[in-house]
């Protein structure tokens, strides 16, 4: 039973952990650096995409 509740507590150890260095993955980016375009898609739930800005391309080579 002891065995038990060290691996749960080792376990919460490691998520806990796995969060913090999660949260800094998104750092500023570099002096210099400037975002240029972006499209979230946060419309309302359900809705299509902004269609001025997004379309669906369909490729098949050799025809």
């Amino acid at each position: 039973m002891e065995r038990k509740k060290r691996a749960h507590k080792l376990l919460l150890a490691f998520i806990l952990l796995t969060a913090v260095l999660a949260g800094n993955a998104f750092a500023a980016p570099p002096a210099g650096y400037s975002l240029v375009w972006s499209d979230e898609c946060n419309g309302a739930a359900n809705t299509a995409v902004d269609g001025s800005k997004w379309n669906r391309f369909t490729h098949f080579p050799g025809q």
